[in-house]
């Protein structure tokens, strides 16, 4: 057992070798040029950046480091040469910084503050679906305090032991739960209202909340009754046994025929062939029954709860009674949660679709006495008196006179009446709305958020070290792009002459490929294309069937056609490009999502290009090669100036 004493020596030994460790790090040098060093420290910084991370980085082999450390020093040497020639104090760089800073800031503190942290709670949350109850109540208007004092009459008696079910059926004024005892099933979180939501993940199964939550719907009382780690999406495929036989509802013969083909599968019966020869489900049956991948509350509700309580892949429910018949499900896929990384672009649009602006209107609160905000009352009631019976757009002399009257103000900056108006005005969403009371205080407070953000993002350069090294790494870029343009993209010239003996000397590279022309019609049944092929066989045009019902989105105002493209673009193309002669018709040709009919209307073979259909290609090749030469002669004096070493025995310590 190691001794007080002991412990805090350890602490200081082992505090000492990581700052010895990062120190060293620092003091080895990897490159150095004219009175400048690059340290081991620097070079990992950059090279981690620049792949991606530490762990990245870590991976690779000296032999990358060293590729990029000669890439670096070379970038530094053009910095130093850049700041030597004054292009650091140059008035039209230093504007066009200040541009992007005001460009990006904004976008900047929206995603750091508002965007990131909110979708990774998002995604911490959905990680699990609750199962709840609830027990809504909708005030009339002007009663809203008596319907919430009988709310909270309700959950009173719900904690003195009164049952939830019996009160949800009693009570409710949602309908369609209040039949279920108030149950709504599985939910995750992003869907639902988020006071809502955020009492749900404050209680545990069997609980109820113990408060009554206030929602654009009304008053709910809230119960968890389980939770569990959610699923994202699953795969199933389905028997639908309908209820009608002939026209007719015999609702016990179609169960006798569910239980034959229970019995069937159980005796291992094959699930797709049962399905093709009996499901009554015409979307799926060809397909052996398969509904493809959905997520939880796609299908309705008995079904949705028997085939998301199903345990494995290749499980196989009992039957299952929905409004459409009688159902055998069979799971044959679960995904995995994704990543956040990989969910992100769902989360954020999630985010923003459901409560983006309360997460802004939220930071912005909170930010305003910061910056000393007060809001002027009395001006504003003198601007409500004034527009009471105007239109977004519309003016009167009283509200000319008030314009220049402040509305509010932060600590450095005041805003008038006319500063709010212009904004108002601004926007096209509120053409034809009336200005009341309601709506101005509303676009005020918008108002408000939008400049108290814009403050903080103004000032993000001294708060944020994230944000002061990427403008440090875009002012760097800045300086590199000027003499890189100065001294090789400015000095590119063309010469019409050079381009021809450059075009005659690699003729053979520039060549139209073989391409066709063709149309299409796509639909994701084969037996309804095959209708079609049956009109067209009887006469019908291939161009009218194509417009009428081609189903591939965007191609139907195309009348089907897709122009003409590379042979080997894509399957399409492939498929065109086997047939032989213009007006020639494919057979039934299945696809990703369905099934397609393809006519070839024209073809090119493959055949040199002349100049003039070269140029484009021919003068980028040209000034590719001028460039090259160009940098590296470009290079050569920069290196005779200053002088670089790169100490490539040294770099054997990075990322250790």
């Amino acid at each position: 057992m190691y001794s007080k004493l002991t412990k805090f020596l350890l602490i200081i030994i082992i505090a000492s070798n990581i700052m010895w460790a990062q120190s060293k790090k620092d003091e080895i040098i990897v490159a150095k040029f004219k009175g400048s060093t690059i340290s081991l420290d620097e070079f990992e910084a950059a090279y981690a950046k620049n792949v991606g991370g530490i762990e990245n980085a870590k991976k690779d082999s000296l032999s990358s480091y060293v590729k990029f450390l000669d890439l670096y020093v070379k970038y530094k040497i053009k910095l130093a040469e850049a700041k030597e020639k004054g292009f650091d104090k140059d008035l039209e760089i230093l504007n066009e910084l200040n541009e992007y800073k005001e460009q990006i800031s904004s976008g900047y503190l929206i995603e750091k503050y508002i965007i990131e942290p909110e979708t990774k709670k998002l995604y911490e949350r959905r990680k699990w679906e609750y199962r709840v109850s609830h027990i809504m109540f909708i005030p009339e208007k002007g009663k809203e305090d008596s319907t919430f004092k009988f709310a909270e009459t309700v959950l009173k008696s719900i904690k003195d032991g009164i049952d939830f079910v019996t009160l949800a059926k009693k009570y409710s004024q949602d309908h369609n739960s209040a039949l279920y005892g108030g149950d709504i099933s599985y939910v995750t979180a992003g869907f639902l209202p988020l006071d809502f939501e955020n009492a749900v993940y404050e209680t545990n199964p069997g609980e109820v909340y113990p408060y009554i939550v206030k929602t654009k719907y009304g008053y709910h009382i809230i119960k968890v009754t389980d939770k569990r780690l959610r699923i994202p999406e699953i795969r199933a495929s389905h028997i639908l046994i309908s209820f009608s036989n002939n026209g007719k509802i015999d609702s016990a013969n179609a169960y006798k025929q569910a239980i034959m083909i229970l019995d069937s599968l159980k005796a291992g019966g094959d699930f797709a062939e049962l399905a093709t020869k009996y499901s009554r489900d015409i979307g799926t049956l060809e397909k052996g029954g398969d509904l493809g991948f959905f997520k939880r509350r796609t299908m309705v509700r008995p079904f949705d709860e028997a085939v998301f309580n199903l345990k494995k892949v290749g499980d196989i429910s009992d039957i299952v009674m929905t409004k459409y018949g009688y159902h055998i499900i069979k799971l044959t896929g679960k995904l995995k949660t994704p990543t956040y990384e990989e969910d992100k672009q769902e989360l954020t649009d999630l985010f923003k679709k459901n409560r983006y602006n309360e997460a802004v209107k939220k930071l912005a609160e909170k930010l305003k006495p910061k910056y000393e905000y007060s809001f002027n009352t009395t001006n504003f009631v003198k601007l409500v008196e004034t527009t009471d019976t105007l239109m977004v757009g519309q003016t009167n002399d009283k509200l000319d006179k008030l314009k220049k009257l402040e509305i509010f103000k932060f600590k450095d900056k005041s805003y008038t009446i006319e500063d709010v108006l212009n904004i108002i005005y601004s926007k096209r969403e509120n053409s034809q709305k009336k200005m009341t009371p309601n709506f101005l205080s509303n676009e005020i407070e918008n108002a408000s958020n939008e400049k108290v953000l814009h403050l903080e993002a103004s000032r993000l350069e001294d708060l944020n070290p994230q944000f002061a090294d990427l403008m440090k790494d875009y002012k760097k870029g800045i300086l590199v792009f000027k003499i890189q343009q100065t001294e090789v993209w400015n000095k590119i010239k063309i010469d019409s002459v050079k381009l021809q003996d450059f075009f005659n000397a690699n003729r053979d590279k520039y060549i139209w490929p073989d391409s066709v022309d063709f149309t299409e019609i796509f639909s994701r049944s084969d037996s309804l294309l095959k209708h079609y092929l049956k009109l067209y066989k009887q006469g019908e045009s291939f161009d009218t069937l194509a417009s009428k019902y081609t189903e591939r989105g965007g191609f139907k105002k195309k009348g089907g056609n897709w122009g003409m493209r590379r042979a080997d673009f894509n399957d399409l193309t492939k498929k065109a490009s086997t047939l032989k002669n213009p007006g020639e018709i494919s057979d039934l040709y299945q696809n990703y999502g369905g099934y397609s009919l393809i006519r070839l209307n024209k073809r090119i073979p493959a055949h040199k290009k002349t100049f003039k259909e070269a140029k484009n290609e021919v003068a980028a090749a040209y000034q590719e090669i001028q460039a090259h030469n160009l940098e590296n002669e470009y290079l050569r004096k920069l290196e005779k100036k200053y002088e670089p070493v790169i100490l490539q025995e040294n770099l054997s310590e990075a990322f250790k």
